[in-house]
């Protein structure tokens, strides 16, 4: 087990946040000696540790890569090297999923040791090998993947037989390994050298390390891009100082961890102890730290976190390390990690992990005071301030947190959609989600049945998953229940986890049985009656199919003059529908066009009959659309529905089918058949085709969807006549918004484009972090983006105008776009803003955020070199700033997927939230027609864009406008079914309805309706 000890190193200092708990620890290695020098969390949330080894391998020491998965379960392990001694001391994930591994070697090589630079795939197999050195003393110690695909390294060279002398050593290499330059630093009599190297953000690279003088001093240098001596600095005391691992920090300086022996108040030279040094871009000191008890402490890693304070890795007496400060280097916590039977543990490196927790590797003895053999020691941290129920050592023992949690860490468990499904047996399937701030491992639930009150039966069952912080998963459990009882479900019965309130943990419903259905189609040719009924049978979800009718509580038939089904012959003069005379009769109503068709239901000696009948193929696959958008009215009483000689969506199934292209497929029993039954059935009447637009070297994606109908109907469908052209907002790619986009061209015949502002521009790069993808401005999409996607549409179509709908940055950016001049307003025939951020007057959950965490935010971003980031990321790095306030966690409804923006377009959105002179966009701007739709979810705002921003802004531009209010948050205002009704009566010129009027409609300059 692991006891964690703080130590008081600065009297002064306080400690202020809440040190992590240990959620794993684990050790690997052999019968020999097995040492952990760097580690880094892989792209698929595992880690990859690089070290030494002398328990496997070719002999003496091997170079060790070992692989684990998220819960630090070893998945593959690796040994590289020869006879001789080899050793790996720095391993980062490249950007082909593989490792680049730095070191040293004695095996191969110019001489006694050669710098050794392998590289490996995913699986850990060896791609290549490279050494580097003279026949002396040549040593490796750290490797970055550099901007343009080829590696730095660092470590130290020397020219004579003597292991101790020697120059800071920096080597450049391709891809390939290739040595593109080297430069060496430093006094050759004396044995410099460089452990750690990263590259800046001006592309040049800077080294830590040490230079030897009176005494040791810590050694920073800083090289341009090809290796150039830019400055260089030693910084120490009176006694030795080492600097070990260097990282550029968000404000462009830098942060060196080593060791440091100092001289005591008396004048006595002290013990060694942990160093911490900040200076600016230029090499100055800005402060210095050092932690400890004087004994054998160091530092080994040093990084900055994303709260834009400092964590630091190493050793102290005889335990594993951490040391946490502030950005200005005061004491935030300082934690130690030893075994129980007191052995010898560092800590060599440490990283934060996707989770805002840190993973640590060193190395840790089987026996006390360094004695027995070593193994690699690899620790996994909470997020500062989380806390779970219990964390595991390496033999899976559970260890108390002993009840350490904040308020701002507790589990948050709730469940919803409780639903009854047949899988063979009953099953009960419902949603759990944890927006607590910590994960929860085996979700334990309660299950009781009751009728008329009194309990049945009940029993509890643990769900073996991990349900992470801020998500949520549905599960099910297979029960035997009888029809009429209560089902409750409870979770978490025991208490177990720390919960703030749980009155969100329970559910009940009743239980009425499964629906039994019998369905019965009869369509020729087979394979349309197939899709048919293939698609009826999805869309009556939780429901149970049987082969009789007998057995079935509703009976649905789908037939064309079937024999053998008589009852809907006779509804005619009951009910007043039915087939009649080679066509379909509806009370007063007959037609005998091929896509007419009644669907109709009524209840036959206590069972529910639902008929759908038509005149042709066409009809049937209108009918079957019908029912599946109306079943609850169909299935729950008596009620008909004609689809007659102008009902527009049957019309537009049978063009659909007799297109010019299409018709050559009418009625054949073939799979080319059946896709244009299936694609008329899920309203995929469209062509679809990508278009690019080339702007200054970038590529810009362009969707047109294409209604798949005669030029005649479409003319009929779309009056206006003009194409419309969807953007969508930030984080977004060029599906975001594509049902709607199938919707329109579909069911609406327009003519649609959907266009990618964001999210993609140079789709080659879209999905990675750091690249080569353009780090684009707000000024670069309404100067150069907007425009060349919108010409394009235009010039594609040979239409003098369209019509445009935006949702958030898509409508931001073309307005602001439309102001500037950069597209010409006079060929925008309608503009509709869908939740469209302004200048952010007023007050929303995301821009209190923002001004409070904004600033952090980005420097936190930027140290990590960030040039394309998502929304999960931003969301994490906000909440991790603001700590575990409670009212921060609110920052979680900013959810999506993992589309990617520049991080210059983040900073020119926090910028528009923080700039509280900032004006509002479109100002002055004269349109034609103008809509701004916007979110009454929450007081005052949508959770982001505020409802003064949607007045200001439709009060300054000049067009026939109309502001209307639709009740959801931002993220789902585009995809809310009013907003979409609103949107194309507002591009159909159509009037609104009471309803819409009376809750939607909040001002117009013209009277929409009667």
């Amino acid at each position: 087990m692991i006891n964690s000890g703080v130590y008081a190193v600065v009297s002064s200092a306080s400690i202020q946040v809440q040190s992590p708990d240990a959620e794993w620890n684990k050790t690997f290695g052999g019968s020999g000696n097995d040492y952990g020098y760097s580690v880094q969390q892989a792209s698929d949330g595992g880690y990859i540790v690089a070290g030494e080894t002398s328990s496997f391998g070719a002999g003496n020491f091997d170079v060790y890569l070992l692989k684990t998965d998220p819960d630090g379960k070893m998945q593959w392990n690796k040994t590289f090297g020869g006879s001789n001694y080899d050793y790996g001391y720095s391993v980062q994930q490249t950007n082909d999923g593989g490792y680049i591994v730095a070191g040293g070697t004695s095996s191969f090589g110019a001489g006694n040791s050669d710098v050794y630079l392998l590289k490996t795939d995913p699986d850990g197999k060896a791609q290549w090998n490279k050494t580097f050195g003279g026949s002396n003393y040549d040593y490796g110690y750290s490797v970055q993947q550099t901007n343009d695909g080829g590696y730095i390294i660092t470590g130290s060279v020397n020219n004579t037989l003597s292991p101790y002398s020697g120059d800071a050593y920096l080597i450049k290499t391709n891809s390939d390994g290739t040595i593109q330059w080297n430069r060496t630093f430093g006094d050759p009599g004396n044995h410099d050298s460089g452990y750690s190297v990263q590259q800046t953000n001006d592309g040049g690279y800077i080294i830590a390390g040490y230079i030897p003088g009176e005494d040791k001093d810590v050694y920073l240098i800083k090289t341009d891009s090809a290796g150039k001596l830019q400055w260089s600095k030693t910084i120490g005391g009176e006694r030795e100082d080492y600097g070990y691992s260097v990282k550029q920090t968000s404000d462009g300086g830098y942060i060196v961890a080593g060791e440091i022996y100092p001289i005591s108040a008396l004048g006595q030279a002290a013990g060694q102890q942990v160093y911490l040094l900040k200076v600016n871009a230029s090499g100055k000191t800005q402060w210095n730290k050092s932690f400890g008890v004087n004994f054998d402490d160091a530092g080994r890693s040093v990084l900055q976190a994303s709260d834009g304070g400092y964590i630091v890795a190493g050793n102290t007496n005889e335990d594993v390390y951490l040391v946490k400060v502030t950005l200005n280097g005061s004491l935030q916590w300082n934690k130690t990690f030893r075994s129980i039977n007191n052995s010898f543990s560092v800590g060599t490196s440490a990283h934060q992990t996707d989770d805002g927790g840190f993973i640590v590797a060193g190395y840790i003895s089987s026996g006390p005071f360094g004695g027995g053999n070593y193994n690699v020691y690899l620790i996994k941290l909470q997020r500062e301030g989380s806390c779970s129920d219990n964390v595991k050592n390496g033999n899976e023992e559970s260890i108390d947190c002993g009840g350490s949690c904040q308020i701002g860490c507790l589990n948050d468990i709730s469940i919803s959609n409780l639903t009854f499904n047949s899988g063979g047996n009953l099953t009960i399937v419902f949603k759990a989600a944890n927006n607590g701030a910590s994960d929860v491992n085996g979700l334990k639930a309660k299950f009781i049945d009751k009728f008329s009150g009194q309990l049945i039966k009940e029993k509890t069952e643990t769900f073996g998953f991990r349900i992470y912080a801020n998500s949520s998963r549905e599960l099910s459990t297979s029960w035997d229940v009888e029809r009429g009882h209560e089902i409750t479900v409870i979770l978490d019965p025991d208490n177990n986890l720390n919960e703030v309130g749980r009155i969100d943990n329970i559910a009940s419903k009743l239980f009425f049985g499964l629906t039994k259905y019998y369905l019965r189609s009869d369509v020729p040719p087979d394979v349309a009656d197939i899709e048919i009924a293939k698609f009826l049978k999805g869309n009556i979800p939780g429901a149970e199919f049987v082969t009789a009718s007998d057995d079935a509580d509703v009976e649905i038939l789908v037939a064309r003059h079937n024999p053998l089904i008589v009852w809907h012959f006779s509804a005619l003069e009951e009910n007043g529908w039915g087939f009649q005379g080679g066509g379909l009769r509806f009370q007063d109503k007959f037609c005998n066009k091929p896509y007419c068709a009644v669907v109709g239901s009524k209840n036959v000696n206590g069972k529910q009959k639902v008929a759908i009948e038509a005149n042709d193929i066409e009809g049937f696959i209108a009918g079957a659309k019908e029912f599946a958008a109306n079943k609850e009215k169909f299935i729950s009483r008596e009620a008909a529905m004609f689809l007659g000689e102008e009902y527009v969506p049957a019309i537009g199934v049978f063009d659909f089918l007799h297109n010019s292209f299409n018709k050559a497929f009418y009625k054949q029993n073939s799979t080319a058949f059946a896709s244009l039954v299936k694609r008329a059935l899920e309203d995929d009447m469209q062509d679809e085709d990508q278009v690019n637009a080339t702007v200054n070297g970038v590529n810009l994606r362009l969707l047109h969807l294409k209604p798949a109908y005669s030029e005649n109907f479409t003319a009929f469908r779309d009056e206006a006549g003009l194409p419309v052209v969807l953007g969508h907002g930030l984080w977004s790619n060029l599906d975001s918004w594509k049902d709607f986009g199938v919707e329109l061209a579909s069911e609406e015949g327009k003519d649609t484009w959907l266009i990618e502002i964001t999210g993609g521009p140079d789709t080659d790069c879209a999905g990675k972090e750091t690249d080569d993808c353009p780090n684009y401005n707000f000024s670069t999409l309404t100067d150069e983006y907007v425009p060349a996607l919108l010409n394009k549409v235009i010039s594609s179509t040979n239409k003098s105008k369209l019509q445009y709908v935006g949702f958030s940055n898509g409508c931001r950016s073309v307005l602001s776009s439309l102001e500037k001049g950069e597209f010409d307003a006079n060929k925008v025939e309608t503009f509709v803003g869908v939740g469209c951020p302004g200048a952010f007057n007023g007050s929303s959950i995301f821009s209190e955020l923002v001004d409070n965490h904004g600033s952090n935010t980005l420097a936190n971003l930027n140290n990590k070199s960030v040039r394309h980031v998502t929304l999960e990321k931003v969301r994490d790095t906000i909440i991790q700033d603001c700590g575990f306030d409670i009212s921060c966690q609110l920052g979680r409804i900013l959810t999506g997927e993992g589309n990617f923006i520049s991080f210059n377009l983040l900073s020119n959105y926090f910028a528009f939230i923080q700039n509280k002179e900032d004006g509002q966009p479109g100002k002055n701007l004269e349109l034609d027609n103008f809509a701004i739709l916007f979110g009454s979810g929450l007081e005052g705002s949508d959770g982001i864009v505020t409802k003064i921003d949607a007045i200001q802004i439709y009060d300054q531009v000049n067009a026939n406008k109309t502001l209307l209010k639709v009740f959801a948050t931002h993220k789902g205002i585009e995809d809310k079914d009013s907003s979409k009704d609103l949107i194309i009566k507002l591009l159909n010129k159509q009037e609104f309805g009471f309803l819409e009027r009376n809750l939607n409609l909040v001002n117009s300059s013209k009277i929409i309706g009667g």
